[in-house]
């Protein structure tokens, strides 16, 4: 399990890229959990599937259920805090697979819409504020040779 804590300079949502030459899943922390996934087919990256929203922190109930969260973490692989106010802190549980190569992460501010990322060689559309409000367009541009590269 990989274990990765965010913190962005104030109230907004955190992403977490993993991907190998030719697939992208996008880890999405807000007031609900989400998973993205894109294909590389030659030059063009293309959206296999959309976020489906899960794991949703309700205000005044303390968070989603711990069986709706376990439920998450079996099936999608990874887990983190959810947070309806926007918190600046975000706390990652992953599943790791052999095909994982690649990390990034990105953070955007909601109240500067300012985008924050790392490392500093991301470059490509994970720096893009509509996917980084969870609309994933059809075709992004993405390098993930050029994010971290994850040895285990």
């Amino acid at each position: 399990m990989l274990y990765i804590a965010v913190k962005g300079p104030g109230r907004g949502l955190a992403s977490l890229y993993l991907g190998s030459r030719d697939d992208v899943s996008i880890l999405h922390a807000s007031a609900a959990l989400g998973t993205a996934h894109y294909h590389r087919s030659g030059e063009t990256w293309s959206l296999r599937n959309g976020f489906d929203w899960k794991v949703r922190d309700t205000p005044g109930t303390g968070g989603a259920p711990a069986s709706e969260r376990q439920e998450f973490l079996a099936s999608d692989g990874w887990l983190a805090n959810s947070s309806q106010p926007g918190s600046p802190v975000r706390e990652f549980a992953i599943k790791l697979t052999p095909e994982q190569q690649y990390l990034g992460i990105t953070f955007l501010a909601i109240d500067t819409m300012e985008v924050t990322y790392w490392p500093p060689s991301m470059a490509d559309d994970c720096r893009a504020v509509d996917l980084l409000r969870g609309d994933p367009p059809q075709v992004v541009r993405l390098q993930p040779e050029t994010w971290h590269r994850i040895t285990k």
